[in-house]
């Protein structure tokens, strides 16, 4: 018996059996008009023919047998109707469903339920009463259910009513729908087909309702009416969102207890829609695809009377789900997804071409976006149309990169929600009939994230809390508070400083301040540096620490961050390695011009490229060249001989394994005009060696190490932490211990640092392992470090983001000239600051972008692109336009933009219109999409 909590989403309920412990059950077949009437057989006491339920034999034709392991087959990655009924009544009709996953390797089988919790009184947003009330409590649970938690809920253990079931007109139509069939087969093969099929789903019925070997589960529902069970337990997510990777954590605050315990959080746990039996509980990437969930076929589930069943409020899939379905199912009608929508937030202007779905291996799926239907409430550019006066609802899919965060966060919220409250997760915890909430959302961001940025994602965030509540059906005023206060790197130190204070002087934060201060500096506070280097992004953060009365007050000194991280990485590899090693191969192949041939369909995009050629570049880069760099660098992890001539010897077969990139994108590079056969890349291999890789790594990282060790030295630091992915390459750790004015000894690596048992993701040797959950952990420490953690206090509250934009002017190759300053030792956290306005002439497009630093040299960050306006480009513009800046206060613009254009004149001092020219906010230096959208890389090094 497990209990659900009602109201509580869609749950799932995984169910384990083993085939052989079912017996096939026969039944007699008569067709009634156009209704084919099934009756269970028995076995005659002569052992040889079968009777039915008057006595009568029944001839061998108008017999037909099903059984439970026929059913798998038949119904293998398929949802079926599941009568679920209260007290072995009949009804409700329509609340349960099971599917059948594709891949049972053995006789012992796992098949998913779901529920969907929704109560008749929540789905009609009213009481309910009498004929109505009964009406609806025939479909699915109402209120009546919960009360007292006495109503149990299953599979009829009688024949009636699973005949009365089973004989519903649509049930019928479902299941000759769902059963799998060949690709080709003619009407009177099929006619026979569908009997076997329903007989199979019958077996299957009466099999789980009366079977004596298989306890076929059943369940309740919790009472949260009942003053012991009605106020819920409190559940904060933490939430690390990186353009490569995802990861979240989730927390309970039981308020019978006097601190918090951090070994019962728990990762996130996602249950894939379109494979439900797959369950993922790690970090994830951070992709978003674009698909329909699917629970069953809609319009038969609405011939119930239902009309609104089985409701999961959002359209794209995110994490692993969203990678296999790209690899899958690739479609050239359009693009269905994008791999991060974290780097795009600056992007808010439509895209182009409308985005499509992928039919996640439904064929009768339209690709086009329904934007009446999960969008309906987002204006054409995917702005949520209750933030936009007078915008319309979209007629068009040209959703904004920045608003597809929006739905990315929709299905993460609806996996949070649903994994909560889900009964498996409750039986984990424990207190099983208490109902949990989410209470807080915890959000972490890169170090030196733009201030509109910031902004951005706040934005995305509470929009997609409104949008999945009014999805659900839930009160406005139970919705998550939102907390966004930490960056990465503070929360790596947090991670830090917690396990030396807990675990290694027993919350004694004196002996660790002292033990922990080189005996030179022990008279002033500790400092602490870190680097986390993720995906796409490489912060740093030099924090002090001061011990106040067994309280730790920390101070951040320095921050600092650049876009050249892990990303990079990848793509250098790719370049410098992978794509010349195919090259010759594809010339041993034979293929003419090999070299030319690979720029063409590899290098940059070149005008006039079909749709087809763009989506199939990108899908190449992503199933084919990124698995080859991300195993060359794994391998590179596990070497300690990155300065030697040790081979890394990359082979097909070891990439992939039994996952294989689909056929149709391989045909990108396979499929060669002048060549009778495609080229075959199951023998494709080629070795590369430490020393090289590593040149590699330093050529992409030592420019900004440098700038980032330059910054260490002026604070002269106690500890170095590294955390990301990237950290734990050999090459990229020895240059760092050669560049930072760290002792080495003092250099930390937290993917291999011991933490204690309250980390709740180390691995069997007690390590962090992957360095990706630190952010998450480190944030949850310090929103509970004020009070909620035993034998730990910290002054979490001292730690907030600042902008890291002081010096602005025109970027030339990165940097910023002293003579291109605009504006000089800003403070964008100060609203009040007085700034003059500044002039600057403008010959679009202009780079606008920031430093912190008051140096030439300094790297700088891109912030605003500076075009002519698109109703300008076919004029001429004047040959000299001085331009003036003005600040803007963050009420006059409701994204925060840090800037606007106040005047322009000509070279005559002669005004012309300020719309001439458009500041729009961008981040990345190129407008063009980032490469692993794109699949274009830089191959001029080949020609």
């Amino acid at each position: 018996m497990f209990r659900l909590v009602p109201n509580s989403g869609i749950q799932f309920f995984d169910f384990e059996f083993n085939v052989k412990d079912f017996r096939s059950i026969r039944f007699s077949v008569v067709r009634e008009e156009r209704t084919l009437r099934f009756s269970r057989l028995q076995l005659h006491e002569d052992g040889e023919s079968y009777i039915d339920e008057s006595g009568r034999p029944v001839a061998d034709d108008d017999q037909v047998s099903g059984s439970v392991e026929a059913a798998l087959r038949d119904f293998a990655g398929q949802w079926l109707p599941l009568p679920f009924f209260r007290n072995d009544r009949t009804g409700p009709l329509n609340w349960a469903r099971a599917y059948f996953p594709r891949k049972q390797r053995s006789a012992d089988v796992k098949i998913v339920l779901v529920f969907d919790t929704t109560l008749g009184e929540h789905e009609s947003g009213r009481a309910l009463e009498g004929d109505e009330l009964n009406r609806i409590a025939s479909l699915m649970p109402v209120e009546s259910d919960v009360v007292a938690g006495e109503t149990t809920f299953g599979v009829p253990k009688d024949h009636e009513g699973i005949r009365t079931f089973f004989e519903q007109r649509w049930v019928g139509d479902w299941i000759k729908k769902s059963w799998v069939r060949p690709e080709r087969i003619n009407p009177e093969a099929e006619e026979i087909r569908n009997r076997k099929a329903l007989a199979n789903y019958l077996a299957l019925l009466y099999s789980f309702g009366s079977s004596e070997t298989v306890d076929f589960p059943r369940c309740r529902f919790i009472d949260n009416t009942a003053d012991s069970t009605h106020r819920p337990i409190d559940v904060d997510l933490v939430l690390d969102i990186g353009n490569s990777r995802t990861f979240g954590l989730l927390i309970e605050d039981d308020e019978r207890e006097p601190h918090v315990d951090l070994t019962r959080s728990y990762p996130l746990e996602f249950r894939d829609i379109s494979q439900p039996d797959q369950v993922h509980n790690r970090p994830f990437e951070s992709r978003v695809e674009f698909c329909k969930p699917f629970f069953g076929p809609a319009n038969l589930s609405r011939l119930t009377g239902r009309r609104s069943a089985f409701q999961w409020p959002s359209a794209v899939r995110i994490g692993d789900e969203a990678v296999r379905l790209s690899h899958e199912y690739s479609s050239v009608n359009g693009v269905t997804g994008m791999s991060s929508p974290k780097r795009y937030l600056w992007s808010r202007t439509p895209v182009s071409v409308e985005w499509r779905f992928n039919s996640g291996g439904r064929e009768s799926e339209d690709s086009a976006l329904d934007t009446g239907g999960y969008f309906r409430n987002f204006a054409a550019d995917g702005e949520y149309l209750a933030d936009v006066p007078d915008a319309l609802p979209a007629v068009t899919a040209s959703f904004s990169r920045s608003s597809v965060m929006t739905f990315f966060l929709m299905e993460l919220l609806l996996q949070v929600l649903r994994e909560i409250n889900s009964p498996s997760r409750r039986e984990k915890q424990g207190q099983q009939l208490q109902a949990r909430r989410l209470r807080r959302i915890v959000l972490t961001m890169p170090t030196a994230m733009t201030r509109p940025e910031r902004s951005i994602l706040r934005r995305r965030v509470e929009t997609a809390i409104k949008e999945v509540w009014q999805g659900l059906n839930f009160a406005p005023d139970t919705q998550p508070k939102l907390q966004m206060q930490w960056d990465e790197a503070s929360a790596t130190q947090a991670v830090f400083v917690y396990n030396e204070v807990v675990e290694r002087f027993f919350g004694d934060t004196a002996s660790f301040m002292y033990a922990s201060s080189r005996p030179e500096a022990r008279d002033r506070p500790l400092r602490i540096v870190s680097l986390d280097i993720g995906g796409g992004t490489s912060d740093l953060i030099i924090s002090s620490y001061r011990n106040d009365e067994r309280s730790l007050t920390p101070r951040q000194e320095f921050r600092e961050g650049f876009q050249c991280a892990g990303d990079d990485i990848v793509k250098a590899v790719i370049e410098n390695h992978v794509i010349p090693a195919l090259t010759e191969y594809l010339a041993k192949q034979d293929v003419p011009g090999a070299k030319n041939f690979v720029v063409s369909r590899l290098g940059a995009v070149r005008a006039g490229e079909s749709a087809k050629r763009l989506i199939r570049r990108q899908q190449f880069s992503q199933q084919v060249l990124t698995p080859f760099a991300y195993w060359l660098l794994e391998a590179h992890e596990g070497s300690d001989r990155f300065g030697e001539d040790l081979q890394l010897s990359a082979s097909w077969d070891r990439v992939f394994g039994e996952t294989q990139p689909t056929r149709e994108v391989l045909d990108h590079i396979c499929e060669i005009d002048g060549l009778a056969e495609p080229v075959d890349l199951s023998g494709f291999s080629f070795s590369v060696t430490s020393a090289q890789l590593t040149h590699t790594v330093y050529k992409v990282m030592e420019p900004f190490i440098d700038c980032l060790a330059e910054a260490t030295y002026y604070f002269d630091c106690d500890f170095m932490l590294l955390a990301g992915r990237p950290s734990r390459f050999p090459a990229l750790r020895a240059m760092i211990a050669q560049r930072m004015p760290v002792m080495p000894e003092r250099i930390v690596t937290m993917h291999d640092y011991e933490v204690g048992a309250w980390y709740p993701f180390r691995n069997f040797n007690d390590e962090i392992g992957d360095p990706k959950t630190c952010a998450a952990v480190g944030a949850m420490i310090c929103a509970l470090s004020e009070g909620q953690l035993n034998d730990f206090h910290m002054r979490t509250s001292e730690l907030t983001m600042r902008s890291t934009a002081r010096y602005i002017g025109q970027m030339n190759q990165g940097r910023i000239r002293e003579d291109q300053l605009l504006f000089r030792n800003v403070d964008m956290e100060q609203d009040d600051q007085s700034i003059e306005d500044a002039v600057f002439r403008c010959h679009p497009p202009v780079a606008l972008g920031f430093r912190q630093l008051d140096l030439d040299r300094w790297p700088a960050t891109m912030l605003y692109n500076v075009t002519l306006s698109k109703s300008n480009l076919e004029r001429d513009p004047p040959s000299v336009m001085d331009v003036t800046l003005t600040r803007l206060r963050p009420e006059d613009d409701p994204l925060e933009k840090l800037f606007e254009i106040e005047a322009i004149v000509d070279g005559n001092k002669e005004d012309l219109p300020r719309g001439l020219v458009r500041m729009n906010l961008q981040t990345m230096v190129t407008t063009d999409v980032h490469w692993a959208e794109s699949g274009s890389f830089n191959l001029g090094g080949m020609m």
